[in-house]
């Protein structure tokens, strides 16, 4: 496990170097998030595999935790909520933090139990939908 300077540490490495996308091995390139993502992921840099047309990972400390588990490149990971146009939608599970492996797996409550976000997906992705923005 890494600890609080670790983790400091190890986020610097992330922005000063973007990762390899872990499909093609090209480099990738950084990006923001737009505003008014509706994710909520608004003004977050992340990492982007242009000839793949993918996200490899976001660019910040974001939702990592000492006590998340560690993905198979052997780093903690990073917890993410699944978004309004996938299904399930607001679902939160593990990815690696750098994009490194494929490594994933979902959260589970005490209860083992999927966990969701707070906010409810169904209405969301209706009134996005009502409002043009989702499809």
């Amino acid at each position: 496990m890494f600890d609080r300077i670790d983790l400091h540490y190890l986020h610097l490495a992330i922005v000063d170097r973007p990762p390899d996308c872990l499909r093609c091995g090209r480099p990738t390139k950084g990006r923001i998030v737009q505003r008014g993502d509706l994710n909520g992921n608004g003004g977050r840099p992340y990492y982007f595999c242009e000839p793949c047309n993918k996200l490899s990972c976001f660019a910040d400390m974001e939702d990592i935790e000492q006590e998340n588990p560690d993905c198979d490149c052997g780093m903690t990971t990073r917890r993410q909520t699944s978004g309004l146009d996938t299904d399930p939608p607001g679902l939160m599970y593990y990815r690696c933090l750098i994009g490194g492996c494929d490594f994933f797996d979902w959260v589970y409550d005490g209860e083992g139990e999927s966990m969701r976000t707070l906010f409810d997906v169904p209405d969301e992705k209706e009134k996005a939908r009502e409002e043009g923005r989702l499809y």
